[in-house]
């Protein structure tokens, strides 16, 4: 279980009380920390259909300025430390990052499983109530079972209004310091995977927690289904560990959402190749306003593109969004192996079978 540490208790006794708190400036010292966030959150939507599926663009000028002096060929290996396997999806920064020195965004501290997280406020945000679970140590941008378990823990005391976002290493992330995103709101991918515009096929099941693969949407995923945070996040993070087994090396982001007692997890395998290109984090084209995207997380992979100017706001077209997301996905062949290696990492671990 998660035990909260509340620096103000005055503005409420749960998780979700001091997070709705801060953003509605209930108390002085929650104004100073809303006082740290740069800019208000991108609100207006525009919506695509590309035939029975549904996407969206969100029009988010303020980050312009952020993502170009983040271009792709500024974040090299200069500031990243590779570990002695090689797998460049497991790098982290050589300097500590700036999340573990931050007081003035961190709105409480918690500890699950000995393990010590700070939540703070996202300073460049790109959704309402935009929060991150960050840990204290110098630790990379890789997620484990354990991590995950505490992950969905945190979304379940948020509530159902929530989605959890972990985009890893050559899959989005700009920092690669262990950072779990949350907001309100949700990527447009779970609208579709309500309605059935999307097909969920069956993989393996035990007790109350389901593998399952998605088909229909423009990239390959894999959707997990279960009540227990603890048992998912298990079999998340045997999917996890065949992302690195063997000679893969293959990058991923992950959603999660938590409704009417249940836990989903969807996973996207990225594109890779063996030089690791930062290019496959980004499409290479989408609409005629080449500065106008940024690299695809799981926001953009679930159908949410972000886009940076006005023009390129009201030029993208749905197959342009479309097709920049099945670009940035793993291939058929690079899934279907996955899968084989879930199977057999799993039978031995926690036994049932893919069907």
């Amino acid at each position: 279980m998660i035990k909260y540490r509340f620096e103000d208790e005055s503005v409420g006794q749960s998780a979700r009380e001091q997070v709705d708190a801060v953003f509605d400036g209930r108390s002085e010292r929650a104004l100073a920390i809303r006082g740290t966030i740069q800019y208000s959150p991108p609100t207006e939507r525009r919506s695509l259909q590309h035939g029975s599926l549904l996407f969206e663009v969100v029009l988010n000028s303020p980050r312009k300025a952020e993502i170009g002096r983040q271009e792709l060929d500024k974040r090299s290996a200069e500031v990243a430390e590779i570990p002695e396997s090689g797998k460049a999806t497991l790098a982290e920064h050589k300097e500590p990052c700036a999340y573990a020195a931050i007081s003035d965004q961190k709105i409480f501290g918690l500890e699950c499983d000995g393990i010590d997280f700070d939540v703070i406020v996202n300073i460049k945000p790109w959704s309402r109530g935009h929060i991150m679970m960050t840990k204290a140590e110098h630790v990379g941008q890789v997620l484990h079972a354990s991590e995950l378990r505490t992950a969905l823990l945190f979304l379940q005391s948020l509530g159902s209004d929530y989605e959890g976002v972990f985009s890893g290493v050559l899959a989005g992330a700009s920092v690669f310091h262990y950072h779990f995103h949350y907001h309100r709101g949700s990527a447009a991918v779970w609208q579709n995977l309500d309605a059935g515009r999307v097909i969920s096929q069956p993989v393996w099941a035990k007790h109350g927690a389901r593998l399952l693969r998605v088909a229909g949407w423009p990239a390959e995923a894999f959707l997990f289904v279960g009540a227990d945070p603890s048992e998912l996040a298990e079999v998340v993070g045997v999917m996890l560990d065949a992302f690195v087994e063997g000679e893969n090396d293959i990058p991923f982001n992950l959603g999660c959402r938590y409704e009417f007692g249940l836990f989903r997890v969807l996973v996207f395998p990225r594109a890779t190749d063996h030089n690791h290109s930062l290019a496959l984090e980004r499409p290479q084209t989408l609409n005629d306003f080449p500065g106008s995207w940024g690299r695809f997380a799981f926001e953009e992979m679930g159908g949410s593109v972000f886009l940076l100017v006005p023009d390129a706001f009201k030029a993208t077209e749905p197959r342009n969004v479309n097709d920049a997301i099945g670009q940035m996905s793993a291939s058929l062949d690079s899934v279907n192996l996955l899968t084989d290696i879930f199977a057999a990492r799993v039978g031995a671990k926690l036994g049932a079978s893919v069907k």
